[in-house]
């Protein structure tokens, strides 16, 4: 554990006031509707000198964020409508900035000097959306998602249409200093390069064509050996760079080269053989003279570029390296990490200048406000925890001591004061476009350990060894932090332990030994719920360790559920709605649900507001990523929240039930105002539940609309008036449906039926082949 550096140790002083005058600023400027602040400033995806060396700009998961040079002072360019900036470009003469992203639907212009908008060019669609941005005479060049050239006439501010549809998508993009020239990498190793004038492409390198190499020119120390790739995705660009003079292309790939290439004759000048990890950056000097390469390794190599040689190893990151440049006055190489931290390093000697840590959060996987309210604690991807001040917005503690290269468990307690963790040591590299299957490269191992933390001492309260067998694990804290509960995959068993005495109190056996079981406690810690994909659904009274729940509740494979605060309603989200149930001392009851209009919840998170009025959970909608509310009574869309430019991975409300604070992929935790959210909204047509349990009503339904259910050679088939037809398994479980009508057989011939709208109903076939009702609790069975 650490208390918060100052952010440019360079210089303490100047940084520190800086941080003071305007960090409330850059908490509040640009946010949605609603909300009152945001913590983290977004992870990082690409840097940039200015022209003159004065500023640092940093494009990042929620906006672009300026640091003067080299006093610290940070300054950042928000709007509501900014989304993920990975493109930057500044004008010839260094006035104008240019910035756009990935999945972002505008290009803005911003005078540098007076740092104000000048203008915000909107994009007609997903496919205008750009990677990489240049000027070019009097045009701002563009490449969009699918690889094609968009150009900008700054003099009239038309868009020009787009030139050369390559539709090829691209995982690395890079412009010629003069804007002339394009380069555009790919997954399967090719690089094409265009004429940013004509949109013609001129040559296509290929990273596996070593036939091209010059045996001299190859360049392998001695004590390496060159490994060729194994995969065909070893071929993908990954990173791209030319040389000021446009004389020299350098392109990095998954297979861990960097390869120096000739643009005009189109042959490879040689490799540079060295990196561990797959190469996620790559940056030349102003002078043309020195290549940085960083990777997914967390280690930056800078090297002569005449002699093909290493000059130096730079190590100081605590995760992959995702961005590099050089200073125009040759002297400076600055760094953006995954682990939220830019470097300033000398790039003649390799030694650290100083380093910001500017609190740009790759990705926040969970948040939870302090008992009293002061503070909210905030856990990230690779295990770093951080406690915010809610009232300067400032980081009060970073806590390290969990830190890995992924977490793949990372859990807080509800109070904010404990986290388990359960690391991965490797390599993850994202790709800054988070384009389909490219988006993510993971090469981890998984630690045989989870750790429990006290993140207020420091100290470490437990450790789980995992039997080799367990699959995965999974965690949960009750709300007052004093009981957790332990599933390890692959085991019919959940352990429940004092986290006080660090004692086992006991286990609970389940069924099924599924390896990626969740957990959930209730409120008040009475309950304990176990759920997951293909996995039933189970509930405990923790108190007397009797499971509660009828055998077909949740039985429909929950994407995740959530207690109401007086633990009177479990809600269970599915993929045809989110089922609301009773709970009493002795058993859960189905009551109603909720169903979707046209937009799935998406994600494992759902809350229930602090008066148990409305159900929250995130949702992706024209390509935002918002909260949507349903109110509980109603079932109605009550309001949708438009939020992060990234998913929504977790939800809480503070004690007092004012604030609700969302954390996401983007890096950020925004905070808003309950009370304006509700009161600002006036939901439209309420629509009253006519979901309920009534069998008799579902058989109607089923007669009234020629639906045929039977049983046919050993399977049972659904048949709807217009003979489409779907069928499941006699043997176990199974489900099938038509239009509005889902079955899931249970087994033994135990049926339940569905109607969107309309209605649920319990069944087994009588003697003559019909379906008669059955009570759920009346129904004996193995499973």
């Amino acid at each position: 554990m650490k208390r918060k550096p100052v952010l440019f140790i360079t210089f303490l002083l100047i940084a520190t006031i800086y941080s003071d005058i305007f960090a409330q600023d850059n908490t509040e400027g640009g946010l949605p509707e609603s909300a009152i602040a945001r913590l983290g400033k977004g992870g990082i995806n690409i840097i940039r000198f200015s022209p003159d060396g004065t500023r640092l700009v940093v494009g990042t998961d929620i906006g672009v964020w300026i640091y003067d040079v080299p006093d610290g002072k940070e300054t950042v360019l928000l709007t509501k409508d900014t989304g993920r900036i990975n493109a930057l470009a500044f004008s010839i003469d260094g006035k104008i900035l240019a910035s756009g992203g990935s999945d972002n639907p505008i290009i803005q212009l911003w005078d540098i000097d007076k740092v104000n908008e000048l203008t915000t060019i909107t994009v007609t669609g997903s496919e205008d959306t750009v990677k990489a941005l240049a000027f070019h005479d009097n045009r701002l060049i563009g490449v969009d998602t699918f690889g094609r050239l968009i150009r900008l006439d700054m003099n009239t501010n038309e868009k020009i249409s787009r030139i050369n549809e390559l539709f090829i998508p691209s995982t690395a993009v890079a412009f010629s200093k003069k804007g002339h020239i394009c380069a555009t990498g790919n997954p399967d190793g090719k690089i094409y390069l265009r004429d940013t004038t004509s949109g013609k492409t001129h040559a296509t390198l290929d990273v596996q064509d070593d036939l091209r190499v010059p045996n001299e020119l190859v360049q392998v120390p001695n004590e390496l050996v060159e490994v060729k790739p194994r995969k065909s995705e070893t071929r993908q660009i990954s990173a791209l760079a030319f040389s000021p003079d446009a004389k020299i292309l350098a392109s990095g790939s998954v297979d861990k080269i960097v390869r120096l290439w000739d643009p005009d004759k189109q042959i490879n000048l040689g490799k540079l053989v060295g990196h561990t990890g797959w190469i996620t950056a790559i940056a030349v000097s102003e002078d043309g003279k020195t290549l940085a390469s960083g990777d997914a390794d967390k280690i930056i190599k800078l090297w002569d570029i005449d002699t093909k040689q290493e000059r130096a190893t730079l190590r100081g990151h605590t995760s992959g390296i995702n961005a590099l440049t050089f200073s125009p006055d040759g002297k400076t190489l600055a760094s953006g990490s995954y682990d939220g931290t830019i470097w300033y390093w000398n790039y003649n000697t390799g030694k650290e200048i100083a380093n910001l840590t500017s609190d740009h959060i790759e990705w926040v996987k969970a948040v939870a406000f302090s008992k009293d309210g002061s503070t909210l604690t905030s856990a990230s991807f690779n295990g770093t925890v951080d406690v915010w001040s809610l009232k300067t917005k400032q980081e009060l503690i970073t806590f390290t001591a969990a830190q890995s290269d992924m977490a793949d468990i990372l859990v807080l307690s509800p109070n904010g004061r404990l986290v388990a963790n359960l690391g991965s040591i490797g390599m993850m590299a994202l790709n800054p476009y988070r384009i389909g299957e490219n988006e993510r490269l993971l090469e981890l191992r998984r630690n045989k350990h989870i750790h429990f933390w006290d993140i207020v001492t420091g100290e470490e309260i437990l450790t789980f060894r995992l039997d080799a067998k367990s699959g995965g694990i999974s965690v949960a804290f009750s709300s007052d932090g004093k009981t957790m509960a332990i599933a390890p995959g692959n085991f019919q068993e959940i352990h429940l332990w004092n986290t006080n005495m660090g004692q086992k109190l006991f286990i609970l056996n389940t069924k099924g030994n599924y390896p990626k079981r969740k957990l959930v406690f209730s409120p008040d810690g009475s309950l304990l719920a176990t759920y997951g994909n293909f996995i039933q659904t189970q509930v405990w009274d923790v108190t007397t360790q009797r499971e509660i729940t009828p055998f077909t509740t949740g039985s429909d494979w929950t994407d995740t559920l959530a207690f109401s605060h007086d633990n009177a309603i479990l809600a269970t989200k599915q993929h045809f709605g989110i089922v609301l149930s009773k709970v009493t001392p002795t058993t859960i009851e189905e009551h109603n649900i909720i169903h979707y209009d046209k937009i799935l919840p998406i994600g494992d998170v759902l809350l229930f507001s602090p008066d148990d009025d409305y159900l929250l959970a995130p949702q992706f909608e024209n390509g935002a990523y918002t909260i949507q509310i349903w109110d509980v009574q109603t079932g109605s869309s009550f309001k949708t929240v438009s939020a992060h430019t990234e998913p929504i991975d977790t939800l809480s409300f503070s004690p007092d039930g004012k604030t609700l604070a969302s954390g996401s992929q983007d890096g950020t935790v925004l905070l808003w105002d309950w009370y304006k959210i509700v009161v600002h909204s006036v939901p439209g047509k309420i629509q009253k539940f006519t979901w309920k349990y009534d069998p008799e009503m579902v058989k109607n339904w089923l007669k009234k609309h020629n639906y045929q259910f039977k049983k046919e050679e050993g399977r049972y088939f659904l048949r709807d008036a217009d003979g489409n037809d779907g069928s499941t398994t006699a043997d176990g479980m199974g489900r099938t449906g038509i239009g509005d009508v889902l079955v899931t057989h249970y087994g033994s011939g135990y049926f339940r039926f569905i109607i969107r709208r309309i209605g649920t109903g319990n069944f087994i076939f009588d003697e003559d082949g019909n379906l008669q009702s059955i009570d759920p609790l009346d129904f004996e069975t193995d499973h």
